[in-house]
């Protein structure tokens, strides 16, 4: 007896799905298969079948014989991110979905890019979508700068993608002086400084590397944290003298996880200045 195909298509969110859902769905129908969009429920398991989903967890759930990826650039998927949400929470939302279909990426027999015109899917051929109006940003936004390690699926080795520090928690900033200036006077007890972004990351060894300027005035104790809830790595220095100053630590993540740069004042302070001049993160491995 020949095994019915159940081919699963994780498709990232994007200016293209309904296209290729259409395209899809016209496209399994005309074979006599079934088509699904999310896995609500599975009556097709004795049919030739498509599923697709931006739920990884419902592509492993369906038990497909076949794998495909859809992933978009992540200038288009933070298009279609949630209406009205900061462009931290936007950047966040769309790395986990990268994330999680570079995860995918690895168990798929095929992998394309949401904009391609044709995809080929096991049994059903070449399929051919609609012609979809994309309007170009007019410039990258903080988030698309920060996915680009995202442009290839999974990330490779050596892709790095500078983190827009207006992703980053400043404690001691208003909300108005972000974008302007990163500069923090170092005055006053020990405490957090700067946080975050939690961009999701998969599986894989990561550096990242801050760059600072420092008005040491007598000496500043600062020490630096660069890895998720599951772990982190950190170095404590203090530092005599002004300048500018990298530093740059590395991890290993085990599976995805959304990842943190922490910068610490150890020891109180009498004065100094600490300026925030860039963050980039880089794949290793």
């Amino acid at each position: 007896m020949t095994q019915n195909s159940r081919v699963a298509i994780l498709a990232v969110s994007s200016p293209y799905v309904e296209a290729w859902a259409a395209a899809l769905e016209k496209a399994s129908l005309d074979a006599g298969w079934s088509f699904q969009r999310n896995l609500l429920h599975d009556g097709s398991a004795n049919k030739n079948s498509v599923l697709l989903t931006s739920s990884w967890e419902d592509c492993q759930t369906f038990g497909p014989s076949h794998i495909v990826i859809i992933a978009p650039d992540p200038g288009d998927a933070l298009k279609c991110s949630e209406t009205g949400a900061t462009e931290r929470e936007r950047t966040r939302d769309v790395s986990i979905r990268l994330a999680e279909a570079s995860v995918a990426v690895e168990q798929a027999q095929s992998t394309f890019q949401a904009s391609s015109q044709v995809i080929e899917i096991p049994g059903l051929g070449l399929i051919r979508r609609e012609s979809v109006s994309v309007s170009p940003p007019a410039a990258a936004s903080t988030g698309a700068k920060a996915l680009e390690i995202y442009t290839n699926l999974p990330p490779r080795e050596g892709v790095s993608a500078e983190w827009p520090l207006q992703l980053f928690y400043f404690p001691d900033l208003e909300a108005e002086e972000v974008g302007a200036s990163f500069k923090i006077d170092l005055t006053g007890k020990a405490r957090v400084l700067m946080f975050g972004p939690y961009i999701e990351l998969p599986p894989g060894r990561w550096r990242c590397s801050l760059t600072f300027a420092l008005d040491a005035y007598g000496g500043s104790s600062l020490r630096f944290e660069w890895g998720s809830l599951q772990g982190e790595v950190g170095e404590g220095n203090r530092i005599t003298r002004s300048g500018i100053y990298e530093i740059s630590l590395e991890r290993t993540w085990e599976a995805m996880e959304p990842a943190e740069f922490r910068v610490y004042l150890a020891e109180a302070a009498f004065a100094g200045h600490i300026e925030v001049l860039k963050c980039e993160v880089t794949r290793l491995g």
